[in-house]
């Protein structure tokens, strides 16, 4: 007998994972984690259902991590009952802030907002310590029957929090003002945030491509030029799309 030939005899043979539930039964809690994101990322809900029961098997639902990106890949599946199902489940006594987040994302990205709302009032209802990550999803949220008074109520909110000068969050604020056509409330978050990234730029521009003030919107954009700030795939599509509704094809 070869070496080759001892190894293999004492080494067993790597399961496979492809189709079955017991293809995961290595899988540690840091892996099942991994995992779910690229399935969430993936959208591969046949190995996320697997995976969720190998979770169950294994008393890993104790995890939060665990519980949030089951919430998360169920979300970006489109199957949002499900990611409320796993919210819900009888165990989670305790939910904490990240499973809050990762639902009111799930009804945002799943066109519910007045869900995202109705969970966010819950969260301040129960007490619950809201973040930086709660607030950019709960802007976009607010309707177009309130005419800003929900926004408005929420950056107040934020000032009490000290979170308004979160990138992330004023660019939400920025894209909700400009919305609902307030101009100037748009602008005082833009100028005074003390950092100005493209995703912040991107709001304004395309906040006013989205209302139709395209000349404001190309003066944002040489704006954004003139700060050497490096234009993206988006903020590219929203200066584009400037011309071709003003027909002038000559500068697109």
């Amino acid at each position: 007998m070869n070496g080759r030939t001892l190894l293999r005899t004492v080494i067993p043979k790597p399961q496979q994972h492809h189709h079955h539930c017991r293809g995961f039964s290595t899988y540690d809690i840091g892996t099942c984690i991994s995992t779910l994101q690229s399935c969430a990322h993936n959208a591969n809900l046949s190995k996320g259902k697997e995976l969720h029961t190998h979770l169950l098997k294994n008393a890993f639902f104790k995890s939060p991590i665990a519980i949030t990106n089951l919430i998360n890949m169920y979300s970006k599946c489109s199957l949002i009952n499900h990611s409320l199902r796993v919210f819900n489940f009888p165990t989670h006594h305790n939910k904490n802030i990240f499973a809050y987040n990762a639902l009111i994302a799930g009804f945002l990205a799943n066109a519910f907002p007045q869900r995202a709302l109705a969970l966010y009032n819950q969260m301040r209802h129960l007490g619950i310590a809201l973040d930086k990550f709660t607030f950019p999803c709960v802007i976009r949220a607010c309707g177009d029957d309130d005419d800003g008074v929900m926004v408005m109520k929420i950056h107040g909110l934020l000032f009490k929090l000290g979170l308004e000068l979160d990138v992330f969050v004023g660019s939400a604020l920025v894209n909700t003002y400009l919305k609902f056509g307030l101009v100037r409330e748009a602008y005082r978050v833009f100028e005074e945030l003390p950092v100005r990234d493209v995703v912040l730029w991107n709001a304004m521009v395309n906040g006013f491509v989205q209302i139709g003030r395209f000349e404001e919107a190309l003066r944002v954009f040489r704006r954004m030029e003139g700060n050497r700030v490096v234009p993206c795939r988006y903020t590219v599509t929203g200066v584009l799309s400037i011309f071709s509704m003003m027909g002038d094809f000559d500068n697109g």
